[in-house]
């Protein structure tokens, strides 16, 4: 399944059963390795829901941010997931998106599964008012209680 076509299915309430966000904190991180997507499972601050209001506002965040395949381009050389949201589906089937906006300039950079896709630079921000609405998470409250309330 393609990004585009995944982005149109899930619009349909009741297809999502559950949305696991997780993030490292962009302003107060170094690690002795590059993350990737293990290291930022393990790193990161893990935001699950199975609040189906808070599931489709993640649905719209993902649906407004020009998710996009991005044909012809790679990752670069250094590319280190910082942003990991995973989607649970009604039918067992999990699907993952990945990104690294660290020094994006027009677009960010990114992983539908092992899909190379893109989208626009406001996802970060948008993901973490997304995190805020969920239960406090101590690694991360430094820069989410930012959002919080907003």
């Amino acid at each position: 399944m393609n990004v585009a076509d995944f982005l149109e299915q899930i619009k349909a309430t009741g297809t999502v059963k559950a949305v696991r966000l997780i993030l490292v904190d962009p302003y107060n991180w170094a690690f002795v390795t590059a993350l990737d997507e293990s290291s930022l499972n393990k790193a990161g601050c893990n935001y699950t829901t199975q609040d189906q209001k808070l599931i489709s506002d993640m649905v719209d965040i993902l649906r407004s941010a020009n998710i996009k395949a991005a044909h012809g381009e790679e990752l670069p050389k250094i590319w280190e997931p910082c942003e990991g949201i995973y989607i649970l589906l009604a039918n067992g089937t999990e699907v993952r998106f990945l990104f690294d906006a660290r020094g994006a300039q027009e677009k960010i950079r990114g992983k539908f599964n092992e899909d190379l896709i893109t989208a626009d630079l406001s996802l970060p921000e948008s993901l973490y008012k997304w995190a805020s609405k969920l239960k406090v998470n101590s690694k991360c409250e430094s820069f989410i209680s930012r959002y919080r309330n907003k």
